[in-house]
């Protein structure tokens, strides 16, 4: 039974932290914090963690004056650790992680605190988020990803076979859900946010609050997301992804719910999944060949044809991507 993690927070307004980790973030800082602060919803702790930045940073958000403001400094250690700093730092129902890059919609807590009040079951909400480009400007769907599920309740099965959170900045976690929490713990590259939401949906409930995006979501052309396509010995396989995938199925809340001949199954369906993502990433960046292997990879996985995946499958042959791919992997 999913545990009522809501009722002391109704008898008065609900208070949200926006959590924001930052390595070198100059460039967009400023506009990041400015959108939490700019929010139509005023009961807010704003926490910006400077992970060790050799750039100004730190001094760029020490310089902005909001009572609700907090900046403080750790050495670098990471994504996850400067997320875990500022959360034990708070006091808050609920937490909002924005990368430092990333935009909140400015009516994005108030819709989160509509809702969270309405449904003490849920502990994490997510939104739709919309990209923008590196000068700021949005474009695409104001739905999101094509084809993307938006899954309510026990979400868990769904997002071990693919993950339908872009970003964290689209998410509202109940800080209940997060307190013991072992991937704010972890020291894993790459999809680590995967590991924090599947454990966070072993025991609480999603929901998915509605048409219309919380965040706007930076693309760049050097962003961890896009660096899954740099040429190397492991262009074709996901042995970067790897580690997450093996804390996913170390976490004992994930053990718990499923058989073994069950949660074997599901781990092929994980890594279907992760070559999917990396194969879409290659199709991005025109590199047809290894692209259509890692579809192929993901079809194998799965045993089953996901449109999304055909889709592009089809396009590395034909050597064919929408317009607008250059904006969306982030060049000029």
């Amino acid at each position: 039974m999913v545990p009522d993690i809501a009722s002391h927070a109704n008898e008065r307004d609900m208070r949200f932290a926006i959590i924001i980790p930052a390595f070198n973030g100059e460039t967009y800082i400023v506009e990041t914090i400015n959108s939490a602060i700019r929010q139509t919803y005023r009961e807010l702790e704003i926490v910006v963690v400077d992970d060790g930045s050799t750039d100004t940073t730190l001094k760029l958000a020490q310089a902005i004056r909001d009572t609700r403001l907090r900046v403080i400094s750790q050495e670098n250690k990471g994504v996850m650790a400067a997320r875990s700093a500022g959360f034990e730092t708070c006091s808050s129902d609920a937490v909002v992680f924005l990368d430092s890059d990333d935009r909140l919609r400015p009516d994005a807590i108030e819709r989160y605190q509509k809702l969270l009040r309405s449904r003490p079951e849920v502990g994490l909400l997510y939104g739709d988020r919309i990209l923008m480009d590196s000068q700021g400007i949005p474009f695409g769907s104001q739905r999101g990803a094509l084809f993307n599920p938006r899954p309510g309740g026990q979400v868990l099965r769904r997002l071990l076979t693919r993950n339908f959170i872009s970003t964290p900045g689209q998410t509202c976690i109940r800080s209940e859900c997060i307190e013991h929490a072992t991937a704010l713990r972890l020291n894993v590259r790459r999809a680590v946010d995967w590991v924090l939401f599947c454990e966070i949906a072993a025991s609480y409930e999603f929901a998915y609050i509605g048409y219309g995006p919380v965040v706007e979501y930076r693309i760049l052309h050097n962003s961890m997301a896009r660096t899954l396509a740099a040429t190397g010995k492991h262009a074709t396989d996901i042995e970067e992804i790897m580690p997450a995938i093996r804390e996913i199925y170390a976490l004992p809340g994930v053990v718990a719910r499923f058989p073994p001949d069950e949660l074997a199954r599901l781990r092929q369906l994980t890594e279907g999944s992760a070559f999917a993502w990396k194969g879409q990433e290659l199709l991005r960046a025109r590199r047809w060949p290894a692209a259509r292997t890692c579809f192929l990879e993901a079809m194998r996985h799965s045993r089953r044809i996901d449109l999304r995946d055909l889709l592009c499958l089809g396009l590395t042959y034909l050597h064919a991507f929408p317009p607008g791919t250059r904006r969306y992997i982030g060049l000029p």
